[in-house]
């Protein structure tokens, strides 16, 4: 009965969270992707569903091949599209999927009634060995290689991301897809692994089929409930960067400066910064910053990478930190919370200014305004 159930549980929610994205008003490229990989889930319960009621439309052990063949390009063409915003899809990216499309024709036109995907049977010796092992190769190579992808996209974002905005709101670091990539790949490992023991003592030692059941409907639950909460995945982020002036560093665009310049202009910028405090603007940009002081971002970009070591969002950031650990020693501003001061001093996040606050100073925000009110006592 639960094996039943967890099957349709799966397949209504692929099909309920494809439903409730694709009828939105606006739908991106990054959206439909999401759309087409909820809809690959319920497919591979639908063949499930359908195996218990002796339809057979294709092998349901070979239908497993489906998800860890196409989740990941799913994954990482998802996270590209949304990181970059583009309103078309490219062709060349339908060539991740070459390896699906392959195995599918293979099977359905050559090997359908002649192999088995039972794990019980992958290594008898006959002679479709060699498919099985092939097939099973490409499943992990799939996995391991856009999970590694995904990560490396992903990294790069956020690398970029700092380097142009002084704040960080949370969904903007999409750190949800880390999570969807690490439990994709953990239940594709644990399938590997039931799998294998089943495989190599030929007997069904542990029963696969609950388990990857269960694995898959976690992942299609997950999906839903992360695509469905956070609201960057609805909005092109590439927009949303555009609209403040942003854009990602071009190599190409860098001016080299001389020490003499960068000297100059370092001290242009830290007395702009000291003086007329931009870093009190919490969505202050690369670009507002550059435009201040009569430079283009590429340039600033350079000067502080280079010549400065920060990137911009720790440069900024330190900037507001001191002036939140100045008025914490001030007692004119004890009226004040902690995190009141941190808003006026520039933060948009509680979170953000914890984390940079404890690894600026080695301590909570509270127990450095303690060990500041002992101070005063003491004197």
């Amino acid at each position: 009965m639960f094996k039943e159930s967890i099957l349709y549980i799966g397949f209504a929610q692929s099909i309920f969270a494809a439903f409730v994205l694709g009828t939105r008003q606006k739908v991106y490229i990054a959206d439909r992707i999401l759309i087409l990989c909820l809809l690959t889930i319920a497919f591979r319960f639908l063949v499930k569903i359908l195996s218990f009621e002796q339809i057979t439309l294709i092998d349901p052990d070979f239908s497993a091949s489906l998800i860890p063949t196409s989740f990941g390009p799913y994954l990482f063409l998802y996270t590209k599209y949304l990181i970059n915003g583009r309103e078309e899809f490219q062709r060349r990216d339908f060539l991740h999927f070459a390896p699906v499309v392959a195995i599918v024709t293979l099977h359905l036109f050559f090997l359908r009634d002649a192999i088995s995907f039972n794990e019980v049977s992958f290594f008898e010796r006959d002679e479709f060995l060699w498919a099985r092992i092939l097939f099973g190769l490409i499943f992990f190579s799939s996995v391991l290689i856009y999970t590694l992808l995904t990560f490396q996209r992903l990294n790069v974002y956020r690398k970029e991301l700092k380097s142009n905005i002084s704040y960080d709101s949370g969904g903007q670091q999409l750190i949800w897809l880390n999570f969807i990539a690490l439990l994709f790949s953990s239940l594709f490992v644990i399938y590997m692994v039931v799998g294998g023991v089943n495989a190599l003592t030929f007997s069904e030692r542990i029963e696969l089929a609950p388990v990857t059941n269960f694995g898959l409907t976690t992942l299609a639950y997950a999906v839903s409930y992360f695509g469905l909460r956070q609201p960057s995945i609805f909005v092109s982020l590439y927009k949303a960067i555009k609209t403040n002036g942003l854009e990602f560093e071009d190599e190409s665009a860098k001016t080299k400066f001389t020490k003499s310049q960068a000297e100059e202009l370092s001290l242009k910028l830290n007395r702009h910064m000291r003086e007329d405090k931009p870093y009190l603007n919490p969505e202050v940009t690369l670009s507002n910053l550059a435009a201040n002081i009569g430079i283009t971002k590429y340039d600033l970009t350079h000067l502080l990478n280079d010549f400065i070591g920060q990137n911009f969002f720790s440069y900024v950031n330190e900037f507001r930190l001191n002036d939140v650990i100045k008025k914490l020693e001030d007692t004119s501003y004890d009226h004040l919370t902690i995190m009141s001061i941190a808003y006026e001093c520039g933060f948009k996040a509680k979170s953000t200014f914890n984390g940079l606050f404890k690894q600026h100073t080695g301590l909570t925000p509270t127990e450095y305004k303690r060990k500041t009110v002992q101070k005063v006592q003491i004197n």
